[in-house]
């Protein structure tokens, strides 16, 4: 018996034509893969909790992707966004933005800028769609 096929391991829907082979017979059918989307995500900083508002101020934030079952599936989208817990104003943006790798981990670039915001700040890290969504907390200080 020979079978033939492969699907390539991307994020999304990708189908597989499967071949297989038996005492000359042939027989074909088609494979549907569906993308693992995460469950739950955790948040973590790669430096310092404490940000100064500048331009020349670079937090990277990993997002860590994770599934009850399995592993999920690579090229899941993290959304990122920081919000001012006294005002609730959003400020900063986020740079570099990597789509999740083969180990679920996701991650992106912060810049406060030259905020006015100061104090504590809420960092959001979610996958649309899913309910893989997590925070954490920062303080944005004066240059």
């Amino acid at each position: 018996m020979t079978i033939k096929g492969a699907a390539p391991a991307v994020a999304g829907h990708t189908t597989a034509t499967v071949t297989a082979t038996v005492s000359g017979f042939v027989g074909r059918t088609t494979v549907t893969f569906q993308a693992a989307a995460p469950d739950s995500l955790s948040l973590s900083v790669s430096g310092s909790f404490r940000i100064t508002a500048s331009f020349s101020s670079k937090v990277t934030f990993r997002a860590q992707l994770y599934r009850e079952v399995g592993t999920p599936s690579r090229g899941a989208e993290a959304q990122f966004s920081a919000t001012s817990d006294a005002t609730g104003n959003a400020f900063g943006y986020f740079s570099g933005i990597t789509p999740s790798d083969a180990g679920g981990l996701a991650t992106a670039e912060f810049t406060p800028g030259n905020t006015a915001e100061r104090g504590v700040a809420t960092i959001r890290a979610w996958v649309a769609g899913t309910s893989a969504d997590a925070r954490v907390k920062v303080e944005i200080v004066s240059p």
